[in-house]
């Protein structure tokens, strides 16, 4: 026998259990009637659903939580009710502790604070629901992801012929990583070791049902009830008919402990079998696989074991030790709780000591890890033992330190080999863990200062690029090990540190989540402040300026950047890439805020700069072509914007930063005039974008949404307006109502709405985003002012003159101010201010505005701007 693979199991029985509930929801009493909603549309859609109305008199929280432990998903609605409610918490908790974390769902309901979420959901992506009307598009996008997680549905096995009489499928939940473990073998044999109504027969059930498609024949032989004789015929019948393929099939002896006689035989004939087939067994007694001594086989327990059952495991594991020695461990295990991990941990370290220390061995499951580990730990040499102190503080990321190239370093690998063969780790699959969350901490109390520090700096260099999914995946893992943390650090484990938290808040920045990541932002400046590193510096302040351009903060952004500029100069040397980034930095701000002229000059110097320093397609060097054509889209020189981005497209290395190039190529079109083909290039993105990258995110959105608007320009007004309620459905459902894209969408279709001629329902929507945006990002976001000058603009279209004029009156200081007095779009504003006084009949003040605006835009613009000949006209003729 050559090697066994142990499972981890509960501390409490065994994890599998039968599936009653499709799906469990969680709510409060106020949201009733949206929970009701979303359980009628499962249930019309064949899902089974618990609610709060399951309950029966005289239900405790113990019936709770038996249906949370008993359903395969777990949807959560978040609500300021739900949030405040005890109950709630309670489920929560109890749905994170029984549930995998890719089985709860949460849904934010309503006008819940999404800043203010709890910290279990740092790491998970939550979807948003405004009210019931919506239930039934959610359901809809909702349901393959729920039936991803509950499984296949279908009732029999296709593909592989059945032998013998396999009972039926009975959903089944906690089977994950058994099935992971099971799967993770193609030969050889399992034996599935737990006390009567483990779930030994179902799991082995449901592997038969997962694993058919890959099978050439199953052959299930129920044993109870059946002789011993019997069984061998079957086996040598079915040896006849598979000896002449090489094809796997997989052959399942369950309750192998109750047949009647000698099951000596059945052993040696199933051992034949598991050369070249799967062999399942499932039994109470782990003796019989003493009599396999050539096979590669494991045995994985499920639940915790009884006292014969501990004593047995034990013989089995220890077959070649001495007699003397195998009855001390015996007498020592007489202390032991019956779980599989504690038993091969004291098992291991008996080989290196007599344990006499440990007669009196605590009866917790807590206190004989943490003796045992002493002995075993103290067997590694330090630099082992230091390495796996810095693991303890990077358990998260365990699976990828062992099996990733970039994680990995030359030492792991023995040492995951001792750890194990010792039962300290385990691995199901291709996933390696730690076996208990108690061996975790006994190391991480154990450890010295250093290996926290070691783990931090460790985790900084292999963090993945804060835009790829992966990093939200990874998100809560950073965030603890970082929170371990508290200063003093050493140099170097502080800037380790800052490089998490900057990662962190740029992961915030990236799904928009704008306060978490100010708040990691803040912790970054204060921290940068204490390092006298003035590359460290520069980027705390290259994210403090990113994240104000996000919220629309502009002044705020491009003073930050004019001192990050003139920092990283100064400090680094004006052609450095950091200082060449920090000056790109400001001209987006500069162009953001109107200051074009300013902008593309400097825009025209980085791009000067990364010809000369960086290589041809470098990822800078295309960004600094991109940005340097749209300034030049918008100062109206279009011949020259196409040029560069013709000279960005060839360079770009990947399909994102192509299909990016597109969209700044389409809107470059769209100025010329040439519609049909912005809206053909716009058509291959969107194909191209679903192709990329999951349909409805990023690019594939931006496609839509831009098409939309071309298709207006064209007079396709309903074509538009369909394409765009598409994306703003989407939006929503991805990333909520108050999400700063989903805001843009929501005012984009309000602007249809406009031009379709629905004026009413425009000037709800726009003034709806209007405060919406001035809520989350200020009254004085270039966002919120333009939702308010589409306000001020469709109160005109309606002929309300009275609330137009306020609204241009509240408007133009606030332009003004953020814009500049010079800027085209406050002299523009200007403009229909002077025409709503001239429509009110307050001609006096109106002809008054057009003079002082005709003196300021024949300043401010080349003589044969538009601007300036409308207003010399209105001037002109004293309109």
């Amino acid at each position: 026998m050559s090697s066994y693979g142990d499972f981890l199991s509960p501390e409490h029985g065994s994890e599998v259990r039968q599936r009653q509930w499709d799906v469990f929801i969680s709510h409060a009493r106020k949201d009733a009637i949206v929970a009701k909603s979303l359980a009628d549309a499962l249930m019309e859609r064949g899902r089974s659903v618990w609610m709060a109305t399951s309950l029966r008199p005289g239900d405790s929280l113990q019936a709770i939580d038996q249906a949370i432990r008993s359903s395969g998903v777990v949807i959560i609605l978040l609500s300021p009710a739900s949030l405040s409610s005890s109950f709630h918490r309670h489920e929560v908790a109890t749905a994170l502790q029984s549930v995998p974390k890719g089985n709860v769902i949460p849904i934010a309901v309503g006008d819940v604070d999404l800043q203010t979420l709890p910290p279990w959901l740092f790491d998970r992506q939550w979807i948003y629901l405004r009210d019931h009307r919506q239930v039934a598009s959610l359901v809809k996008r909702l349901l393959p992801r729920i039936d991803a997680t509950l499984g296949e549905s279908d009732q029999s096995p296709e593909h592989a012929p059945i032998m013998g009489e396999i009972p039926n499928r009975v959903p089944l939940v906690g089977v994950r990583q058994y099935l992971q473990q099971l799967r993770s073998r193609t030969v050889g044999i399992t034996w599935l070791i737990g006390e009567p109504g483990a779930g030994k027969t179902s799991l082995a059930r449901e592997y038969a049902y997962q694993a058919r498609n890959e099978l050439q024949f199953i052959c299930w032989l129920a044993a109870r009830g059946s002789d011993a004789g019997k069984i061998c015929d079957e086996l040598r019948k079915l040896n006849r008919t598979v000896s002449d393929t090489s094809d796997h099939g997989l052959v399942v002896v369950d309750e192998l402990d109750t047949v009647q006689g000698d099951r000596r035989q059945i052993i040696e004939l199933l051992g034949d079998f598991a050369q070249s087939q799967r062999v399942l067994i499932t039994t109470r007694q782990a003796a019989d696989a003493r009599l396999l001594d050539r096979q590669e086989q494991e045995i994985l327990t499920i639940g915790l074991l009884s006292r014969a059952a501990v004593s047995e495991y034990l013989d089995v594991l220890t077959e070649e030790w001495q007699q003397s020695d195998r009855q001390k461990l015996q007498e020592l295990a007489k202390h032991l709780p019956g779980s599989p991990v504690m038993l091969r941990l004291v098992m291991n370290a008996f080989q290196f000591s007599p344990l006499h220390h440990l007669s009196e061995i605590s009866p917790t499951l807590e206190g004989a890890i943490s003796e045992t580990l002493q002995v075993l730990t103290g067997r590694l040499s330090d630099q082992a033992r230091r390495r796996l102190f810095v693991l303890s503080f990077c358990s998260d990321f365990l699976t990828m330190i062992r099996s990733q190239e970039n994680w990995a370093i030359p030492e792991d690998e023995d040492l995951f080999a001792t750890l194990l063969e010792w039962g300290i780790c385990i691995q199901r699959g291709d996933n390696t863990f730690f076996t208990h969350e108690l061996v975790v901490d006994f190391l991480r109390k154990m450890a010295p200062r250093e290996a926290l520090e070691d783990a931090i700096s460790y985790v900084a260099l292999r963090l993945p690029d804060p835009e790829e999914a992966e990093a939200q995946d990874v998100m809560g893992s950073v965030i603890a090990l970082s929170d371990l943390s508290d200063l003093p650090l050493r140099h170097g484990s502080a800037i380790a540190l800052l490089d998490l938290l900057i990662w962190q808040a740029s992961v915030w920045r990236a799904v928009g989540e704008p306060r978490r990541a100010e708040n990691a932002s803040r912790r970054a400046s204060s921290l940068a402040t204490e390092i006298d590193d003035p590359t460290l510096q520069i980027r705390a302040l290259n994210l403090k300026s990113a994240l104000a351009f996000d919220q629309g903060r502009l002044v705020e952004a491009s003073a930050v950047e004019r001192r990050t500029a003139a920092l990283a100069s100064r400090e680094l040397g004006p052609d450095h890439p950091i200082s060449v980034a920090s000056e790109a930095n400001l001209a987006i701000s500069l162009r953001a805020l109107g200051e074009l002229a300013e902008a593309t000059s400097l825009m025209r110097r980085v791009v000067k700069k990364s010809r000369a320093l960086l290589p041809i397609g470098h990822p800078d060097r295309v960004a600094a072509l991109t940005n340097l054509a749209i300034c030049l889209r918008e100062a109206g020189a279009l011949r020259d914007a196409m040029t560069l981005l013709d000279e960005a497209y060839s360079q770009a290395a990947n399909d994102s930063a192509r299909l990016n190039l597109n969209q700044v190529r389409a809107a470059l079109l769209t100025n010329m005039g040439r519609l049909e083909e912005a809206a053909e290039i716009l058509r291959d993105t969107v194909m191209s974008a679903a192709e990329v990258e999951p349909a409805g995110r990023g690019e594939f959105l931006t496609a839509q949404a831009n098409l939309a608007m071309v298709y207006a320009r064209q007079g396709r007004v309903d074509e538009a307006l369909s394409l765009q309620a598409e994306v703003l459905e989407r939006f929503e459902f991805l990333h909520g109502p108050d999400h700063p894209a989903t805001l843009n969408a929501r005012h984009n279709y309000g602007a249809l709405l406009m031009e379709a001629g629905d004026r009413e329902r425009a000037l709800q929507l726009l003034t709806q985003v209007a405060s919406e945006r001035e809520r989350l990002l200020g009254r004085h976001s270039p966002d919120t002012l333009r939702s308010r000058i589409m306000v001020a603009r469709g109160l005109t279209d309606a002929g309300d003159r009275e609330g137009a004029l306020h609204a241009y009156r509240s408007l133009l200081p606030d332009v003004i101010r953020v814009f500049g007095p010079d800027n085209v779009l406050s002299l523009s504003i200007r403009e229909e201010w002077a025409d709503q006084l001239n429509k009110s009949g307050d001609l006096r003040a109106a002809r008054l505005a057009y003079e002082e605006l005709l003196a300021d835009v024949v300043a401010a613009l080349p003589v044969d701007h538009p601007l300036v000949q409308r207003v010399q006209s209105r001037v002109t003729s004293g309109r």
